[in-house]
């Protein structure tokens, strides 16, 4: 797949300005960094129409191949003089029929690639050359690419629609189309400006789609296109640069060049004829001004709230290092220290024990400064059972204080940002399922799992498991009081259980994921490389 954006045109003409074949063309810059689909006359228009409705159900994935749905549409409105004319696109790269044809006859629908049928364009009332039938064309087109980034870009030298239902029609679709039939009256159309409204168009649709949900970027590409968004264009192969904007959408993962995607802005579309050796010259301000606003706009759209990429960047930091402790090879030691310190009344197994305890090399004084006399209690009576000096030993590290608060570790580490706790637990959760899958153990958690990954941090060193089967639940507990005593905090409760059941938090009651938290999460996800199609159910619900 190109990773230049597709440019879909729907023109019965063949060409704008710098076309001079019997099929559209582009030269220079323009060429390296745009492929063009072209539509030449309405019965086209209606077969693809037909064909994507179809297909789009049966072969989503595989549309992209062929540069459907595109990122941008150009459709001008008149259409009637290719009745006058044929075009052989046997041969034509700009054609896609044979593909998709081909894809039709695997899923076995009743579409034929040509049919008598479909040749009978009715008469529309209007003189050759004047119709409109690209407007119904381009515009049902747009709307079947809905769930996907495509610019819509109408064009026309007979603007007046007064007295027609493509008025109508134009009044209807005007809001879809972010108001772009004010700008269609283009009676020599250039693929300067129209390349220019189209990418404009784009980055909209990318924002709108990705505050719904149905466009998943890349966050870890997002943040550096805000923090270094020359180096983001990547190294230059053939005068263009390779660097590209990935997101996941329906139909599939796309990635695309940055530099088509803010084409405008590092060239000057208006003098375009000039670049027809394939070289241009880069206006760095522009793009650079232009990314980092669009770039933050798509981070607003994930996050949806007043908490941002900045507490995403600190839930992440936290998860990986409790992560990283979960999946240690001390992990399980320190669980089997937990259990036995407190649990052990063998004295057999008092000199395993302390072989552990010279192994990991604790010096521990640090106790005599807790001021808890509970805990002074506690700590006297286990070096006793265990026969361990509690003057030169220092125990805090494997005696976890987590025992004595009803909050775990990962509370305590950033008390006061419960939205940080909640979304590193989030993130903790796809980091480990994700582990899981890759080493074949499945992707199923439960409530208990969720709690060991939570509970132990390196600094702590060990977990309390005094009363096992209660631990879970005192930390299912604890954390749906999330944020409790902090203004504004308190609607930020959490149960994995709701998670883990895909169950949303809508104010019912429920401690589940908030819809928009979906949207990072799995753009979380795609960074990290997890395929969609091994996602867990909590993490694809609401997915198309």
């Amino acid at each position: 797949m190109s990773e230049k954006m597709n440019i879909l045109l729907v023109d019965d003409r063949g060409h704008i300005d710098l076309g001079d074949g019997r099929f559209p063309s582009m030269r220079g810059v323009l060429e390296k960094h745009f492929n063009i689909i072209w539509l030449s006359n309405a019965y086209e228009g209606r077969w693809l129409l037909d064909a994507v409705d179809e297909l789009h159900s049966f072969a989503a994935l595989k549309l992209l191949d062929v540069g459907i749905p595109p990122e941008i549409m150009i459709f001008d409105y008149a259409l009637s003089q290719s009745r006058d004319k044929s075009y052989d696109r046997k041969d034509d790269p700009t054609c896609i029929f044979a593909y998709l044809s081909n894809l039709m006859q695997q899923t076995s629908p009743d579409i034929p690639l040509r049919s008598k049928d479909y040749e009978i364009i009715p008469d529309t009332g209007s003189e050759q050359g004047k119709d409109r039938m690209g407007c119904y064309i381009g515009v049902e087109l747009s709307r079947l690419f809905s769930n996907y980034p495509c610019g819509a870009i109408p064009t026309t030298a007979h603007i007046d629609v007064r007295g027609t239902d493509a008025a109508f029609y134009e009044w209807l679709n005007e809001r879809y189309l972010n108001y772009a039939f004010a700008e269609k009256n283009n009676a020599s159309p250039m693929w300067g400006p129209l390349v220019k409204s189209g990418v404009e168009q784009c980055r909209n649709r990318m924002v709108q789609l990705t505050r719904s949900g149905l466009l998943v970027p890349s966050l870890a590409q997002l943040q550096y296109l805000i923090e270094n968004p020359i180096n983001s264009l990547g190294e230059q192969e053939d005068g263009v640069f390779q660097g590209t904007i990935d997101f996941r959408s329906y139909y599939g993962k796309r990635a695309i060049l940055i530099s088509s995607l803010f084409f405008e802005k590092l060239y000057e579309s208006g003098k375009l004829e000039s670049y027809s050796d394939g070289t241009a010259e880069v206006s760095v301000e522009s793009f650079e001004k232009s990314a980092k606003e669009w770039a933050g706009l798509m981070l607003d759209a994930l996050f949806k709230t007043k908490h941002g990429f900045n507490e995403y960047q600190e839930a992440s930091d936290l998860a990986d290092l409790y992560f990283t402790a979960f999946i240690s090879d001390q992990h399980d030691d320190r669980y089997w220290l937990a259990e036995n310190i407190l649990l052990s009344s063998n004295l057999q197994e008092n000199e395993s024990i302390n072989d552990k305890l010279k192994a990991y090399s604790l010096n521990l004084k640090r106790i005599k400064n807790i001021k808890n006399k509970t805990f002074q209690k506690t700590f006297e009576s286990v070096c006793v059972k265990l026969n361990i000096d509690s003057d030169t030993k220092d125990v805090l590290k494997f005696i976890n204080q987590s025992q004595f608060y009803t909050l775990p570790p990962l509370y305590r580490a950033v008390k006061n940002k419960p939205v940080v706790i909640r979304w590193a637990i989030l993130m903790l959760m796809v980091k480990t399922v994700h582990y899981n899958q890759q080493n074949g153990a499945g992707t199923i958690l439960n409530l208990t799992e969720v709690c060991e990954m939570i509970d132990p941090l390196p600094e702590h060193f060990l977990t309390f498991k005094r009363h096992y089967d209660k631990g879970p639940a005192n930390i299912q507990n604890s954390l749906k009081n999330l944020g409790d005593g902090l203004e504004g905090w308190h609607s930020w409760g959490l149960s994995i259980n709701d998670v883990l059941e895909s169950k949303f938090n809508l104010g019912n009651g429920n401690h589940g994921l908030f819809p928009h938290e979906l949207f990072f999460l799995r753009s979380y996800a795609n960074d990290l490389g997890f395929y969609e199609g091994c996602w867990p159910g909590w993490l694809r619900q609401g997915c198309g």
